[in-house]
């Protein structure tokens, strides 16, 4: 179980980043990178997207850092549900992304090629 008592699952998401990403340290210095996704629930984007903030450690830091605002990205790790209450007094749910891995439109090889292997 996560912290506040809420399960932690293992989780895809895949939607257009809201702003670019911010690199960080944590407070051990450890680097790290956070931003925003807008993930589309509905067909032809009748409704509000769903956000959901990445905060990503090592490689995913690195991959996530070279997008930018607007950009596709796909990510796949540990998702926790949080809550807290809204400035007009409601309740509120947010969806935070550990990732493992991130794949942008930059992550691809340009000729579609696999690497050579030796």
């Amino acid at each position: 179980m996560a912290a506040g008592g809420d399960a932690m699952i293992y989780a895809s998401v895949h939607g257009r980043l809201g702003a670019d990403p911010v690199a960080g340290e944590t407070k051990t210095g450890k680097p790290m990178v956070r931003a925003s996704v807008a993930i589309d629930v509905t067909p032809h984007n009748a409704e509000e997207p769903v956000w959901v903030s990445l905060l990503a450690f090592g490689a995913a830091a690195e991959a996530l850092d070279r997008a930018a605002k607007g950009e596709m990205v796909t990510a796949q790790g540990r998702m926790t549900r949080g809550r807290y209450t809204g400035r007009d007094g409601s309740l509120r749910e947010s969806w935070t992304l550990i990732p493992d891995a991130v794949l942008t439109a930059r992550s691809a090889r340009p000729s579609g090629k696999r690497r050579a292997t030796a």
